[in-house]
Parts: C-alpha cells; sequence; structure tokens
C-alpha cells in the first residue's frame, strides 16, 4: 500500500501561502521597493534586509526542505512533520501486517500442501483397500463355488449311497429268498430220502 504524500495534497496551500507570503522573492521585493533612479540608497538597504529575511526563514526551515515549507508557519511544519510521523508508523504498521499475511499465507498453503498430500495418501489406502476387498470377494465367490460343487458332490455320494443301500436290501431280499428256497430244497429231499429208505425197508409209506 503507496503512504499518501501530504507534500502533494499541500501543494495548492503551499502555493496559496507562497502567494500571500510576506517574504518575497527578491525580483518581487526589488519591484515593490524600487525607487527612482535618483535615490538609489533606500535600494541597497532594501537589499540588505531582503538577505536577512531569507537567512531567517532558512534557518527556521532548515529540519524540512525549503521548497516543500516556504510561506509556511512554525506550526504548519510540525502538523506536517506529526502527519509524516503518523504515516510512517502506519506505512510500518502496513508492511509488518503485510509480513504476517505473508506468513500467514505461506503458513495456510503450507498446511494446503500437507492436507492435499494426507488426502492422497487416504486415496491410496482407500484404493488398497477396495482392491484388497476386490481380491477378498473374488476369494468368497471361489469358496462358494467350491462349497457348491463339494454340496454337489455330497448329493451324489448320497444317492450313490441310497441306491447301493437299496441293492444291498435287494440282494439281501434275494439271499432271504435263496436261503427259503434252499430250505424248502432241503426239507423236500429229506422227505424223499426217508421215502426211499420206507421202500427200502418195505414199510408203506405214511
Amino acid at each position: 500500500m503507496e503512504a499518501p504524500n501530504f507534500y502533494q495534497s499541500r501543494r495548492p496551500r503551499l502555493a496559496q501561502a507562497k502567494r500571500s507570503s510576506p517574504f518575497k522573492s527578491a525580483p518581487q521585493v526589488a519591484a515593490k521597493k524600487k525607487k527612482p533612479p535618483e535615490s538609489p540608497a533606500p535600494k541597497k538597504a532594501s537589499k540588505v534586509r531582503l538577505v536577512k529575511k531569507k537567512a531567517a526563514i532558512t534557518l527556521k526551515l532548515l529540519p524540512v526542505s525549503a521548497t516543500c515549507t516556504a510561506g509556511l508557519g512554525d506550526a504548519e511544519i510540525r502538523a506536517i512533520k506529526i502527519r509524516l510521523t503518523a504515516t510512517e508508523a502506519q506505512l510500518s504498521a502496513l508492511i509488518q501486517e503485510q509480513a504476517s499475511v505473508r506468513l500467514a499465507l505461506e503458513t495456510a498453503e503450507s498446511e494446503r500442501a500437507s492436507m492435499m498430500s494426507a488426502l492422497e495418501t487416504a486415496e491410496s489406502e482407500r484404493a488398497s483397500m477396495m482392491s484388497a476387498l476386490e481380491t477378498a470377494e473374488s476369494e468368497r465367490a471361489s469358496m462358494m463355488s467350491a462349497l457348491e460343487t463339494a454340496e454337489s458332490e455330497r448329493a451324489s455320494m448320497m444317492s450313490a449311497l441310497e441306491t447301493a443301500e437299496s441293492e444291498r436290501a435287494s440282494m439281501m431280499s434275494a439271499l432271504e429268498t435263496a436261503e427259503s428256497e434252499r430250505a424248502s430244497t432241503r426239507l423236500a429231499l429229506e422227505t424223499l430220502s426217508q421215502r426211499l429208505s420206507n421202500i427200502e425197508r418195505g414199510t408203506p409209506p405214511a
């Protein structure tokens, strides 16, 4: 921020003060005090007084540039100095505030960079977690497929077991039938043998 220039803002007043100042320049004083040629002595005295006045003005205005304060009183010069001091203080405060703002901006930029880095890290971790989740989902699907295959094989084995059990029951039934037939055949053979023995002994059949 550019500090206001009090000299520029007071130029119209300085010009007016110069026009109304009692301390005129050498040509103006010479023109005002000019006497007829027949009396040159007052003219020399006027120049001496003018030199003294200009020296007094120069001594009074030593702290400030004579080109800026010509025609101004001590109070106005002091006011200008006070305003300059206040302006310098404001400028210093503005410079410090600008430095603080710049520092805060740099800190905020650093924090933003840190947050962006943390966000990128979190995004990378999220992508890794999503990849791991997809892998786990694929493994779960594979396990479910293997489980379904095992269930199908178990059902097939149960069906084969039931078939074998049915065949065993059929075989047991056939075995029982064969055993019954064998017993009947044995009984018939025993009966036939008894009859043959009776015939040989001459015993009549029962």
